[in-house]
């Protein structure tokens, strides 16, 4: 279940289709296109493109990873209700403290892991080389 779970990647596309992105089983955007119908489009609403895009993506990695529990667990056991209640919290913040690191033993994940097997990735913007650092690599 877990090589399957991280193999996961989903598209999703902006409702005028002027963007589609794609994120990874985290929900983390791996990928960005900008449509031709994205030409033209103000800032504020290339931006607001760029969140519908991710939010469906997002919703069709959640779908994946359904299908994912269900086949090797069964989505209505109470192990797959606990992974996916765990991958919810893991990908929208939810639950005590949010993030992957609120995920423990009760959820069935060891060392900072999530249930469901994929390990938080921070993601930083490029040539970033941590706090005080220059920017530059």
């Amino acid at each position: 279940m877990q090589e399957r779970a991280e193999g996961i990647r989903a598209r999703g596309v902006s409702r005028g289709r002027e963007v589609r992105v794609e994120v990874d089983v985290a929900g983390r955007l791996v990928g960005i296109t900008f449509l031709p119908a994205s030409e033209g489009l103000s800032l504020r609403g290339l931006s607001e493109a760029v969140m519908a895009a991710l939010a469906d993506a997002r919703r069709r990695a959640t779908e994946q990873v359904r299908l994912v529990v269900d086949e090797t667990l069964g989505a209505d056991s109470a192990l797959g209700r606990r992974v996916l209640e765990s991958y919810q919290q893991d990908t929208t913040g939810g639950g005590a403290g949010g993030g992957a690191a609120a995920s423990g033993p009760a959820g069935g994940a060891s060392g900072g892991r999530p249930a469901w097997g994929v390990a938080p990735m921070p993601v930083r913007p490029a040539g970033w080389d941590g706090p005080g650092g220059s920017g530059r690599r």
